[in-house]
This record gives structure tokens, C-alpha cells and sequence, in this order.
């Protein structure tokens, strides 16, 4: 695994990502609490073949009422969901992964695998 670089992602997006021969993943945390956000997300140099988002629940806190201590009840795991990556929309105050699969042998020559993917925001989506 080696960190990528993400550029380009709205204001209100945290994005961390990390990626392998095989694999891009994306942590996206959304911090605006008013909308949803919309982005498309590429892989410089690489070909996506799937792609799947895990949403955290976060159901155990709202923004009025945030606990001060969490209950010993462990979460439900995520479960995985198909995404487009050319349109995922981050729900407000929201933390997701997405898991990029990529094909095999589609990083260009000069470049390594995964070097650098871009986060912009969706024609249709606020920014």
C-alpha cells in the first residue's frame, strides 16, 4: 500500500486515500452538516473495473445530540454497496470507504500504479 494524492475535492471533504497494485481506497468524510455533497472521482493513469462504498452508521449520534459516552452495543459492519465513482454522493456529516478495484496492467509506463487519482465535484452536485 502507498498514500496517493487526492486533489481537487470540495472544501467540506476530508479524503484520505491509500492504493495498491489492485486496489484504491477512499476514505471520504463529509463535515458539512446542510447538504449532500457530489463528486466524481478518477484514477490518473489506471482503469476502474468496480467499486463499492461502506457507509458508517452513525446513527448513535446526531448533531444536537452528540453522547458523551458510546454504548458498549457494537455497530453493525458496514455493508457494501455498488457505486459509480463517475457520481457518489457523500451524505451530510457522513464517513465512507470506497474500495476502487482497478485492472491489472493499466498504470502507464513512466508512472507507478495508482499514483495519483482526482476528486472534483459532480456537475449535478453542490460543491
Amino acid at each position: 500500500m502507498s498514500e496517493v494524492a487526492l486533489e481537487g475535492a470540495p472544501a467540506a471533504l476530508r479524503a484520505f486515500a491509500v492504493s495498491s497494485d489492485k486496489q484504491l481506497r477512499v476514505l471520504l468524510i463529509n463535515t458539512s452538516a446542510s447538504a449532500p455533497l457530489q463528486l466524481s472521482l478518477s484514477v490518473n493513469g489506471r482503469t476502474s473495473t468496480a467499486a463499492r462504498a461502506f457507509r458508517m452508521d452513525q446513527s448513535y449520534a446526531t448533531i444536537a445530540s452528540v453522547p458523551a459516552h458510546r454504548s458498549g452495543v457494537p455497530q453493525k459492519a458496514p455493508v457494501a454497496s455498488p457505486v459509480s465513482i463517475a457520481a457518489f454522493t457523500a451524505a451530510p456529516l457522513s464517513t465512507t470507504l470506497l474500495e476502487v478495484d482497478l485492472a491489472e496492467g493499466s498504470a502507464p509506463r513512466a508512472a507507478p500504479a495508482g499514483s495519483g487519482c482526482t476528486a472534483a465535484p459532480s456537475r449535478h452536485g453542490a460543491a
